[in-house]
């Protein structure tokens, strides 16, 4: 239901609702058709937290960002890397694979600096080692 049909045919009700709150009756036509909106929305299934986020974010927002997103441009030049008064050429050039997502496969082995791990571990099994022994020995 939207807020038209609402002030077309419940005015008086919603004159009533509107001073009981002390808003514009239009503000409480907004209201009501709003919450009416995520009621439905509520018995169709949708996720509470997404009914929040809903009433978080005005509808005015919503068409607005809606709008603009209808109206974006598209192709390369709306990546805003490239102006539109520029050719684009040679995009795959240095990429590997010419940018079709392969690559040459890396070979297996070791990472690097893992050597420089295990020295560390050693040292400190030899450590721990010479520890216990001497806890040993002295009881």
């Amino acid at each position: 239901m939207t807020p038209q049909h609402l002030l077309t045919n419940h005015r008086d009700r919603l004159e009533a609702t509107a001073k009981h709150f002390g808003i514009s009756v239009e503000q409480a036509a907004v209201q009501i058709a709003e919450e009416l909106t995520i009621r439905e929305a509520r018995r169709a299934g949708v996720p509470d937290w997404a009914l929040d986020m809903a009433r978080a974010t005005p509808t005015s927002m919503l068409q607005e960002i809606a709008g603009r997103d209808n109206r974006a441009p598209t192709g390369p030049s709306s990546q805003g890397v490239i102006p539109s008064s520029q050719q684009v050429s040679n995009v795959r050039g240095n990429v590997p694979g010419g940018g079709t997502g392969w690559s040459e496969p890396r070979p297996l082995g070791p990472p690097p600096g893992i050597h420089l791990v295990d020295a560390q571990l050693i040292a400190d099994d030899v450590r721990q080692r010479a520890e216990l022994a001497r806890k040993l020995g002295k009881k």
